[in-house]
C-alpha cells in the first residue's frame, strides 16, 4: 500500500462499501471507535452485523473479557516488579 502518510493511527476496515481507511486521533480512539462499530459483530457471525445486533453485543462482551485479562496481567506484573 502506498500513499498513506500520517502521524495518526490508521485502520483499514471492511464495511458494506468495501475497504475503508480510517485515521484516528490516537490508538485508544481507534479501539473505542472500532468497538462502537456494528461491523465488529462479523467476527461472531459473518452474516449478521449491525450496531446493537446480538453478534455486536457478543463481540463487545469478548472485548471486555479480554480487557479484564489484560488488567489482571498488568497487576501481576506490577506485583512482580515491586517484589524485586
Amino acid at each position: 500500500m502506498s500513499g498513506i502518510s500520517t502521524s495518526h493511527p490508521v485502520a483499514i476496515l471492511r464495511t458494506h462499501r468495501g475497504l475503508d481507511v480510517e485515521t484516528y486521533a490516537s490508538e485508544l480512539d481507534c479501539v473505542l471507535q472500532i468497538i462502537n462499530n456494528g461491523s465488529l459483530g462479523r467476527a461472531i457471525d459473518p452474516r449478521m452485523h449491525g450496531w446493537a445486533s446480538e453478534p455486536h453485543r457478543e463481540a463487545v462482551k469478548r472485548v471486555i473479557a479480554h480487557a479484564q485479562e489484560v488488567l489482571v496481567a498488568i497487576d501481576e506484573q506490577i506485583v512482580k516488579d515491586n517484589a524485586s
